[in-house]
């Protein structure tokens, strides 16, 4: 029955639509295993938000999200896009911004582009962690956390061990610590590290200062450290980490958590432009002044903070005076990003004072595209639970649950439930029909975009080689410069075509021969510096191929394997150079028919290992 499910939603949408204007276009991506690349698509009124959408596509590219977009409005009514639809809420990517202004030239509309209120979060976790990594190589090169993943600041990775703690198995004291921590009066623990989103760095580094503490202790007093992990959080618990712990957590009370609690809030997109507004003022003179962060203790939006007993320890004296370098770098780091992602709704910005026409339009459009990530979760549920559900039949049950079909369908008289029941079994078939061709599209997709990966790699081995080709028969043409007489020849040509032929001789050493002949920009390099270049590297070895560079005759009547490509497929021939005048001309064993190579294809095969000599 999933595909009636699907088409009972339809029908509740299509309804509660069908007198609405100025709707709303909520859309965003993820990437699922099994699934690959999904898409939802929500259309919004005043009143409700309804999910008309899960699609597959095979990428993210923006043309793909304006059909997915377009396929999954259509399927309600053609009248929602062409004439409904005066806004779109999304993510902050260039993306995004592509989609939009396609929907606007298909369909000629003009569309209010608006953009989550919660996702600046993301950004300015990642900005801040930036900052505190460029303050950890400046002062801090030499120790690096031993669990530091590549882009991690020092105190971030020190986070997600002591989150680790908490939530693996594996450093086994998880019981033990809790109890101890229930016993010095702490009730939260870490929770488990999922990645450095929205307000989880800044609150876990709150928690982790009220009660590391306590967590040393325990490894001092109770068990000693039983293995790497919970040495490195001992060892990690230096007064450097614990004032960037501090300020963070501050920034967490003060800046990111009331963020995230006004942005979750029933609130119209243009009711933010307030609140922007003092986020940018309060960042600029906490920027200014960080010590005004501690004095003042209100929040972002000038609004009491949360005082919990985590708040009141990162409140508490003594002050240090090597907080206010970390604190003003990542108050930098957030204003920079909330001044550059909000550009439209602060002072000067085109929803900064919106006129009652923009107002009107823009009602039906929330603060945030959260409802978003709460579908796939629902999706991420489905797939965990049911490992080989259609996507077709994934998309029927997460939209009857987010569209609440169920309570729409009870809500009819029984004699309509049972006429819209009717009608959905009908229109079932079809529906599943429609599934098949979409996966069917799917699949070819996939398969096209495979072929166009392995043309896009072949055209640029392709390339490769010609270039190794070219630098091969350069050096062939004038032979291999081992000492300086002999770029007295160079005299006698133009600077251009001496300048070209020097650029070969190193790009050979370098490219062929893999020599290091340093790092150097060719292309600004005069005649006499290029001289320089080639002569300051490594002496040349006399291995085989330079003799056969230098000899073309000792090749022949060598045995070797020659790699071909037959149908897309690898298919070595075993063959021998027969002779040479200009060309190589080659045998291959049961074949009479003779072959000719130059000397640079034959040499360019033997450096790319597409032709092995065989040992007689």
């Amino acid at each position: 029955m999933a595909s009636e499910m699907k088409v009972l939603s339809k029908s509740q949408v299509r309804e509660s639509l069908k007198d609405k204007n100025n709707l709303t276009i909520k859309y965003d991506g993820t990437t699922k295993g099994r699934v690959g690349h999904l898409t939802e698509v929500e259309v919004a009124s005043k009143e409700k938000t309804f999910l008309v959408g899960v699609s597959q596509q095979v990428g993210g590219a923006a043309d793909e999200y304006v059909r997915t977009i377009e396929e999954a409005c259509d399927a309600i009514s053609p009248d929602i896009l062409c004439n409904k639809t005066t806004n779109t809420m999304t993510d902050r990517c260039i993306t995004n911004d592509s989609v939009d202004k396609k929907l606007e030239k298909e369909k000629n509309i003009h569309l209010n582009k608006f953009r989550c209120a919660m996702h600046p979060l993301d950004t300015i976790a990642k900005e801040v962690n930036k900052a505190l990594k460029k303050m950890d190589d400046v002062h801090d090169r030499t120790r690096k956390m031993p669990f530091n993943k590549g882009g991690e600041c020092n105190v971030q990775a020190f986070i997600r061990v002591g989150s680790k703690l908490f939530n693996s198995e594996s450093c086994g004291d998880s019981t033990d610590l809790r109890s101890f921590l229930k016993g010095r009066g702490h009730q939260k623990v870490l929770p488990r590290w999922v990645g450095n989103r929205f307000d989880i760095l800044f609150s876990s580094a709150g928690l982790l200062y009220h009660i590391g503490p306590s967590i040393v202790e325990y490894f001092r007093t109770v068990t000693k450290p039983s293995n790497d992990l919970h040495r490195s959080f001992v060892n990690a618990w230096n007064d450097k980490n614990i004032c960037h712990l501090r300020c963070l957590g501050l920034m967490g009370h003060l800046v990111t958590h009331p963020w995230m609690e006004a942005a979750s809030q029933d609130l119209n997109i243009l009711e933010m432009n307030a609140n922007y507004h003092s986020a940018v003022q309060v960042l600029e003179r906490w920027a200014g002044n960080p010590s005004s962060l501690l004095r003042d203790q209100h929040t972002i939006f000038s609004s009491d903070p949360m005082r919990d007993d985590i708040f009141q320890s990162l409140v508490s004296p003594p002050y240090e005076d090597q907080m206010e370098e970390p604190m003003r770098g990542m108050l930098m780091a957030a204003l920079e990003v909330t001044k550059r992602q909000l550009q439209s709704q602060l002072p000067g910005g085109v929803f900064w004072e919106p006129s009652v026409e923009v107002r009107e339009q823009a009602a039906s459009c929330s603060s945030t595209n959260i409802s978003g990530e709460r579908n796939f979760a629902r999706v991420d549920s489905h797939l965990h639970h049911a490992r080989n559900i259609s996507v077709g039949k994934l998309e029927s049950k997460v939209m009857f649950k987010c569209n609440d079909t169920a309570t729409w369908l009870k809500s009819q008289s029984e004699e309509r439930r049972k006429r819209l029941v009717g009608s959905a079994i009908k229109a079932g078939v079809t529906e599943r029909k429609k599934e098949k061709v979409k996966k069917q599209r799917y699949k070819e997709q996939v398969q096209q975009r495979v072929r166009d990966k392995q043309r896009k790699l072949s055209e640029k081995a392709e390339k490769e080689r010609n270039k190794i080709e070219e630098l091969i028969e350069s050096v062939l043409q004038h032979g291999l410069y081992e000492e300086q007489n002999q770029c007295e020849l160079l005299e006698n040509i133009s600077k251009t075509r001496a300048m070209g032929i020097l650029k070969n001789q190193i790009n050979f050493r370098k490219k062929i021969l893999c020599q290091d002949m340093g790092k150097h920009s060719l292309s600004k390099s005069s005649v006499e510096e290029l001289k320089n270049i080639l002569f300051s590297g490594p002496q040349l070895e006399d291995d085989d191929f330079l003799k056969n560079l230098r000899d073309p005759t000792q090749v022949l009547n060598r045995m070797f394997a020659h790699k071909w490509e037959e149908e897309g497929k690898e298919v070595w021939y075993n063959g021998r150079v027969t002779a040479w005048k200009e060309e190589y001309e080659v045998i291959y064993d049961g074949n009479r028919e003779v072959f000719f190579m130059t000397v640079s294809e034959f040499l360019t095969d033997v450096h790319l290992g597409d032709i092995c000599f065989i040992s007689m």
